[in-house]
């Protein structure tokens, strides 16, 4: 599963909301927030294979996760 909030003018966070989830799963994954997009890579999926996919979720003006493609 994939969560996110967005930060307010004061420093806080919105509500976690869940996001659409990926293609493949991954534990242990690592994201990064590049302009208008997210990117998750890294750590391992259902089998407990290490996973070389990177995944690419547009964020959109109110913050929402839009769907991953890789």
């Amino acid at each position: 599963m994939c969560r996110y909030a967005t930060p307010t003018v004061e420093g806080n966070f919105t509500t976690w909301n869940n996001a659409t989830s990926t293609a493949n799963y991954s534990y242990r994954a690592q994201c990064a927030v590049v302009e208008d997009f997210v990117y998750l890579f890294g750590g391992d999926n259902d089998s407990g294979t290490s996973n070389s996919a990177v995944y690419r979720a547009p964020i959109d003006s109110s913050g929402v996760v839009g769907s991953w493609t890789t």
